[in-house]
């Protein structure tokens, strides 16, 4: 959490993110989920309705299942350290950021699109 205000902190010092041609001020508000899908969800519902919030981190794993709900139904872009609670039905993909370069949780086999002219993964 501290990385992530300290982040905020820098972009707001330097003009906020910039998106197209427009720049805004962030914002980090944090929710702690004790790793429970229901947790997770209700979170995430009240991040999304009552914070405004325009895009979700999450450490992943145990919680993803009750977040997917919130994503399918909202649209809500989310991102995630450890894509480790995906299945291969997961219909919605958040964005991973792989942060363990000795951990490549995202090398799952499911993960990766086949290759089309080997028909292999």
């Amino acid at each position: 959490m501290d990385g992530c205000r300290t982040w905020t902190d820098w972009q707001n010092v330097a003009g906020g993110v910039k998106v197209g041609g427009d720049s805004y001020e962030t914002r980090f508000v944090a929710c702690d989920n004790e790793y429970g899908p229901g947790k997770a969800r209700t979170g995430a519902t009240r991040l999304i309705r009552e914070d405004d919030i325009k895009f979700i981190m999450m450490p992943g794993g145990d919680s993803w299942p009750g977040l997917q709900l919130v994503a399918e139904r909202t649209g809500m872009l989310f991102s995630t350290l450890l894509p480790a609670g995906f299945t291969p039905e997961t219909t919605m993909l958040p964005a991973p950021a792989e942060v363990h370069p000795g951990y490549d949780v995202t090398g799952v086999d499911w993960l990766r699109a086949p290759d089309q002219s080997s028909g292999t993964m």
